[in-house]
């Protein structure tokens, strides 16, 4: 059994390999004409600042995976307070007022976004770029008003 999840995860990685050789330098010149700075690097990943709350810097990052690239902004310590169906149904209204993004409760509980594609073109950030925004400044008034 460990031997098929090694198997699986080995499998995984290599298949990514293509998807993220073809995307990672269209999504690199795109985050660089955005004025964004690529900060962090990791094996299956790219994070850059978006934005600040507070002292607080909110990383976008860029996710390479088997058949899809995800976009992900994570609000750490941010979670749904108050009303909490209430809260949830308000990120629920945020969701159909985007046409790709979705907020989303990370496996911290903590506020999230997330934009998936199969695949990228250039130019296509800047169809991701006003949707995160969006849902951005959406989560901070529902937070706020919570």
């Amino acid at each position: 059994m460990k031997l098929r999840r090694h198997f699986a995860v080995q499998t995984a990685r290599v298949a990514s390999r293509p998807l993220r050789a073809a995307a990672e330098p269209l999504i690199r010149a795109e985050l660089e004409a955005a004025g964004l700075t690529i900060t962090q690097e990791f094996d299956d990943a790219v994070g850059t600042n978006f934005d600040k709350i507070g002292d607080m810097e909110i990383y976008l990052f860029s996710r390479f995976h088997e058949r899809v690239v995800a976009f992900i902004i994570n609000f750490p310590g941010l979670q749904p307070r108050g009303d909490i169906e209430a809260y949830l149904e308000c990120l629920l209204e945020l969701n159909a007022s985007a046409i790709v993004a979705r907020t989303a409760i990370d496996n911290d509980g903590d506020l999230a976004i997330l934009y998936q594609i199969p695949g990228f073109r250039a130019g296509m950030f800047r169809e991701v770029v006003p949707q995160l925004k969006m849902l951005f400044q959406g989560i901070l008034e529902v937070h706020a008003n919570a």
